[in-house]
């Protein structure tokens, strides 16, 4: 899909917040509040917005420890089973919020996973191994205290793209005492 000026305005308005109303959004861009209504419902039904949701602050509700597990699955397991039934059983994994499938690797998935506390997470690493015993493994889990998560928010790439922008490597140089 092609996106408008004010398709990308509207856009990076709600990155900043997805509860701003059409009228804010409008004031913010200087365009009317129907355009921005009819804007926002095309992207909607376009499938560039899939949704609003808010941002919890995990520790606030109890969740201490992530973990980043790489997944190996062995030749067994991909007889066995259908590709959309492999794409659902990741998805329907509730511990895990993120999992992606490597383009080229020896690793079948990477998945982050979210638990109150260590404790929970070897038991629950354990039960994963003991049920995988034969069609995969769990080749290695980095884990990690929630508080030590440096940057979990996607708006400064979404828009870089928006604003057709290149990627570019940040450089050191303003970061480095001289």
């Amino acid at each position: 899909m092609i996106l408008t000026k004010n398709d990308r305005d509207v856009l990076k308005t709600l990155l900043d917040n997805g509860r701003y109303t059409d009228s804010e959004i409008a004031c913010e861009i200087k365009i009317t509040p129907q355009a921005v209504g009819k804007i926002r419902h095309k992207l909607e039904k376009n499938g560039v917005i899939k949704g609003y949701k808010c941002k919890i602050d995990y520790e606030k509700i109890g969740i201490n420890v992530l973990g980043i597990a790489l997944l190996r699955m062995k030749n067994e397991f991909w007889h066995n089973i259908k590709k959309e039934n492999f794409y659902k059983f990741f998805k329907d994994i509730p511990a895990s919020t993120y999992t992606c499938i490597p383009i080229s690797s020896n690793i079948t998935a990477i998945s982050i996973y979210g638990f109150r506390d260590l404790k929970e997470m070897d038991k629950y690493t354990y039960l994963a191994k003991t049920q995988l015993m034969g069609l995969g493994e769990v080749v290695k889990i980095y884990p990690f205290s929630v508080g030590n998560v440096i940057k979990d928010d996607d708006s400064k790439l979404i828009n870089l793209i928006l604003d057709e922008k290149k990627n570019v490597p940040v450089t050191i140089d303003k970061f480095v005492k001289k």
